[in-house]
């Protein structure tokens, strides 16, 4: 194990100025510049813009409230990369509203380019509503809620799509009343990888 390591240049006034700042811990480089206003409890970042590893970028800003029970974070978010692996033990730490743009998402079979993603988060569950995104040079909308055992969907390309997904034991069992389109197919099965993420926990 090695201590993470802090090392930053800073300023403040009304507002604490977080420049050249670099985070090192065994498993994540972060390093970046961010703007924080408020009081310890309640505050903005401003002006983030951060690189974890050699690849990740993340640019944008949040506003944290730590008074309740559950930190609420609103944020507008800019990452270089984006994909389906999702931990919903950790949403369980935090509830807030996300607005999310990448220049793709990926799963082990799929690839979507451009997403806009709006993003809701309250007691470990997860909703898009919706995700919007380019997939064989043809635009869908897909809205879904993500709980711990079931998924719900309604997906719509050149028609409508709606579809569930059971998880047991790590597996996502797809059900529609419904044909679906293959692109909802593609879709669906990313969202099954999810089940198979969460382990033991499910």
């Amino acid at each position: 194990f090695r201590p993470v390591q802090l090392v930053t240049h800073f300023s403040y006034g009304q507002t604490l100025r977080l420049q050249n700042l670099s985070l090192t811990s065994d498993k994540m480089h972060l390093q970046g510049s961010l703007v924080l206003a408020g009081t310890p409890q309640q505050f903005s970042v401003k002006e983030l813009h951060a690189k974890l590893g050699s690849a990740l970028t993340l640019e944008g800003f949040a506003n944290i409230d730590l008074s309740k029970d559950t930190p609420l974070i609103n944020a507008t978010l800019n990452t270089s990369a984006l994909n389906f692996e999702i931990n919903l033990n950790i949403l369980k730490e935090f509830n807030g509203q996300f607005e999310i743009t990448a220049p793709q998402i990926t799963s082990k079979t799929l690839v979507l380019a451009n997403p806009r993603i709006s993003a809701q988060v309250q007691d470990g569950t997860l909703t898009l509503h919706p995700l919007a995104a380019l997939i064989n040079d043809g635009e869908f909308l897909l809205n879904t809620t993500i709980a711990k055992d079931h998924i719900s969907a309604k997906l719509k390309d050149t028609t409508t799509h709606e579809f569930e997904i059971f998880c047991k034991n790590n597996i996502g069992e797809i059900k529609s009343q419904t044909s679906m389109s293959t692109v909802a197919e593609e879709i669906a099965s990313a969202l099954a990888e999810i089940c198979s993420q969460q382990g033991s926990n499910l």
